[in-house]
């Protein structure tokens, strides 16, 4: 490479406009930024080496353009869409801040550690910890939280941890494990207290015997000064379905209260640690040095520094950092996701925390209520703290003092804080139930501890997974097989009686709510469940919902499969069986079945009697051009198959129907009680 300018030509059509400081983000196509190398523009050199760090194929249609995106002070990232595919990727361009370039645009950026054992990241960790107690207002700070019912005492290195048993109100900081338990067939091995281990446990739990990830947090339990750790299956006697119930129940509790969550983000089961034993990727993937001039020699001359190159992200747009108000992961293995996004368990675990140290495959990172941080970039405020988008963790919320929503008491919200509640919830339910759960009768405990915190941020009731509240707008769930970053598993019934049909825990399914759906049409007359063990927000054994609306007639007709897709489920056509009904306005629209496998197969006889229950409608938009459009949203139900009298759903439909108005549709339907099971 020949010897770099101070800046990008302004001649230059590609890199030219890294010179305007009004402009923070251009694009150029690979093409022509090769082009331009070769032609001796030593930034478009710089730009296409960056490319080829990342992708030595670059120039073979991977990609169709790059975006420039600049700020001050920060590194220079570029950014481009994988063709055929939802995912996007970043490269960052940056100096070191004891040795700056002569290029104002690449800003300064901080070395990831080789190991996250070392002292240097105990140091930061301790840094983020100090700042955090010193600095920051909204955080959470309990000293002396009462214990959880067992916990481990992790010794020292002359004594080994054991367990320890909690005598009433005895109070001390704690830290919590978030981990991977892996397959069914490494859980199985996973170090476990039973009620044959519970005795020998307390008085020494063998080292030998634990895994990887917990050696790891009791190592980091020590360092940090701290004597106890909560992990599940040492702390909950495993095979005690009584234990497991009760102690499932307090999960609000053990991780708010905990002064720290430690997080194996990187290991999929116990083996892998959370000091990563095959080394970190976004050091060990490679940062590329680039040699260019020193800031003040544009010339070359004897100043030096040199640039630096790191992939930063592979993964889909929609990611859940940005979800969270916060940043990406930085690295080019877990922007695709880490092993505990992916699980059920570990949702409520990192939502509930205070603060929680992530130790994921690329780098340290930190979360609180106040900031982000992370190895490479240090701290950032988070957009809760500065009043930016709503966050969804609600460790700050623990113990009262405000809720999810701001404002005062249910009666002193607003309509537009109450629909921000709900859709605050919604997107708790669909987060949580793309995620994996090895058994399904998981579905609702491994929820109760969000539940638990919101039920006291909000002052609500909870139903099987459900509000009272606003409860119509909670039945407005539908399931789907997949999605976004959703297994595809299937939607299905449980083995055995769960919840109620008119709740989304009644299925097995990934779910989605709609969402601005006008008004609401139905009033809820009474709502009761009855839970099946002291666990009041798990299972229940019963629940009734009595709702004042409207029933109307339908008819359900399958359509044939088209053969040119290969997509497997089955379409059911809504028809309107009321003789006055102009033909023109029957067909009412497709549902989308609560229960249907991969291969596409249903639980709905269509040669049963259905009905609509109209849940909301909305009136008077415009849609495509034509105005006073009405879309109905209604459940489909049918006759119960075991209670008397009473209905069940099936499945949901939302449609732009065919009616002016919802007068016209609901003309000759009287209001009734309808009784849900």
């Amino acid at each position: 490479m020949s010897s770099p300018t101070a800046s990008s030509s302004p001649s230059c059509d590609v890199c030219g406009n890294l010179n305007d400081v009004k402009k923070d983000s251009f694009t150029f196509t690979p093409i022509a930024v090769t082009k331009s190398a070769l032609a001796g523009c030593d930034v478009c050199e710089i730009l296409k080496t960056s490319l080829t760090h990342a992708r030595p194929n670059f120039l073979n249609t991977v990609l169709d353009k790059v975006t420039v995106k600049k700020a001050q002070g920060r590194p220079l990232e570029l950014t481009w869409n994988v063709k055929g595919l939802p995912s996007t990727e970043i490269v960052e361009i940056y100096s070191h801040a004891d040795n700056p370039t002569a290029y104002p645009w690449a800003g300064p950026s901080k070395e990831v550690s080789l190991d996250s054992s070392s002292d240097a990241c105990f140091d930061l960790i301790q840094s983020w910890i100090t700042d955090c107690l010193t600095t920051h207002t909204t955080c959470p700070v309990d000293r002396t939280p009462l214990l959880p019912t067992r916990v481990v005492d992790v010794g020292s290195s002359t004594q080994p941890p054991h367990l320890h048993i909690s005598v009433p109100d005895q109070r001390a900081e704690y830290l919590a494990l978030s981990h991977c338990w892996g397959p069914p067939a490494k859980a199985a091995t996973t170090i476990k207290t039973t009620a044959s281990t519970l005795q020998a446990f307390r008085t020494e739990i063998p080292w030998a015997e634990l895994s990887n990830t917990f050696r790891d947090a009791v190592l980091i339990t020590r360092r940090l000064g701290f004597r106890y750790l909560w992990i599940d299956s040492l702390c909950i006697i495993q095979g005690d379905a009584a234990d497991w119930a009760l102690e499932a129940s307090r999960m609000t509790t053990v991780y708010t209260k905990a002064f720290l969550v430690i997080a194996a983000s990187g290991a999929a089961d116990g083996d892998g640690g959370c000091f990563l034993r095959d080394g970190r990727s976004a050091s060990e993937e490679g940062v590329l040095k680039v040699p260019c001039p020193a800031a003040g020699n544009p010339n070359g001359g004897s100043g030096s520094s040199s640039l630096y190159v790191r992939r930063s992200q592979r993964g889909i747009y929609f990611t859940l950092a940005e979800m969270r108000g916060g940043e990406y992961p930085h690295g080019w293995k877990s922007a695709h996701g880490t092993p505990l996004d992916a699980r059920a368990w570990t949702y409520q675990e990192e939502e509930l925390a205070a603060r929680i140290l992530l130790y994921t495959e690329d780098e340290l990172q930190w979360r609180c209520a106040e900031a982000n941080a992370c190895e490479c970039k240090g701290v950032r405020r988070s957009a809760a703290a500065d009043g930016g988008s709503q966050r969804f963790r609600l460790g700050q919320f623990a113990g009262g003092g405000g809720g999810v929503v701001s404002g005062g008491g249910a009666e002193a919200r607003s309509e537009q804080q109450r629909l921000e509640s709900v859709v605050a919830w919604c997107f708790i339910v669909a987060e949580y139930t793309r995620r994996d759960i090895t058994y399904m009768s998981d579905r609702l405990p491994g929820l109760s501890g969000i539940a638990g915190c919101w039920e006291g941020a909000e002052d609500d009731r909870y139903h099987a997974g459900l509000w009272e509240r606003d409860l119509p707008r909670h039945l407005l769930w539908w399931s789907h097989v997949g999605g976004l970053a959703a297994p595809a598993r299937g939607s299905l019934r449980h083995a055995e009686y769960y919840a109620p049909s008119w709740s989304w825990a009644s299925v097995t399914g990934a779910i989605q709510h709609q969402r601005d759906v006008g008004e609401v049409r139905v009033r809820v007359v009474d709502v009761q469940t009855e839970p099946a063990t002291v666990n009041r927000f798990g299972s229940v054994k019963r629940g009734n919902l009595i709702l004042a609306g409207l029933l109307v007639p339908i008819k359900l007709e399958p359509q044939p499969r088209n053969p040119l897709y290969t997509n497997k489920n089955t379409i059911i056509k809504v028809m309107d069986t009321r003789g006055d009904v102009e033909k023109e306005k029957a067909d009412l629209g497709m549902i989308t079945p609560d229960v249907m496998t991969e291969e596409g197969e249903l639980e709905i006889d269509v040669l049963e009697d259905h009905w609509l229950l109209p849940v909301a409608c909305k009136e008077n938009f415009t849609h495509k051009n034509v105005a006073t459009r009405v879309v109905f949203t209604c459940l489909v139900v049918r006759q119960s198959k075991v209670s008397p009298h009473a209905f069940e759903r099936v499945a949901l439909l939302t449609s732009a129907m065919p009616f002016p108005s919802w007068d016209r549709f609901t003309r000759g339907v009287s209001e009734r009680e309808i009784n849900l099971v």
